[in-house]
């Protein structure tokens, strides 16, 4: 009798011990996920007057591996165009902007790209804010801008006609004034911001969709305000 209760006692504690680890292996695994905070956004489209997209249609994501944290941490994040087929060439142009830029210190300059894979990898760092807490609202954008022949003949005249007011005959050369004094020579009409400037005109046809990413810095020394 004895050598079957050890037994069935050996079995006991066996089963007991493998349910303990099954028991610290789903622990573990809670924990993890408690730590993780990576965010995945998805990429919606915006306007599409070229593809055949829908507005708010998903085309791809974004995920960021963090998403809170310091000032100064450097974020991975992937950025998955599911649809990238429909785009000519097989790609589009794209960038990631800080949308709520007061709350930086400094100005934080764009990051661009252009998306000729499904995927891309992009990293950035987070600038030095002005107050802790704070939310950083950072967007990516996707784009593509289509001319009509008809504007582009309008932006190249533009580019012909680009600062025609910087020669001698014009009304601000103090040989053809009406009284020949430095005052009527305005050099801040000879530049490039005068009204015949080559500005971009506007597209005919756009296509953008976006997903927009939410940083909360909580942790570091803010910046000075003015």
């Amino acid at each position: 009798m004895r050598p079957k209760l050890w037994h069935i006692l050996a079995t006991c504690l066996t089963v007991g011990l493998l349910v303990f680890g099954l028991v610290a292996a789903c622990n573990n695994g809670d924990d993890k996920e408690d730590d993780d905070s990576s965010v995945t956004v998805d990429i919606k489209v915006l306007r599409d007057d070229l593809f055949d997209l829908k507005k708010d249609q998903v085309i791809g994501a974004a995920k960021f591996d963090v998403s809170e944290g310091q000032i100064g941490l450097r974020i991975h994040s992937q950025v998955l165009v599911e649809t990238l087929s429909r785009f000519p060439d097989q790609k589009i142009n794209a960038r990631l902007e800080l949308i709520n830029q007061d709350a930086a210190s400094e100005a934080w300059d764009p990051i661009e790209w252009v998306q000729d894979t499904n995927i891309k990898n992009v990293e950035f760092v987070i600038p030095l804010v002005e107050t802790i807490p704070v939310f950083l609202n950072f967007r990516v954008y996707l784009y593509y801008y289509d001319y009509n022949s008809e504007t582009s003949s309008i932006q190249q005249d533009a580019e012909a006609d680009d600062d025609d007011d910087n020669d001698d005959n014009d009304d601000n050369d103090d040989n053809n004034d009406n009284d020949n004094d430095n005052a009527d020579d305005d050099s801040s009409d000879d530049d490039d911001n005068d009204d015949n400037d080559d500005s971009t005109p506007e597209p005919d046809r756009v296509f953008d969709a976006e997903a927009v990413f939410s940083y909360l810095v909580n942790k570091g020394t803010p910046g000075t305000g003015n």
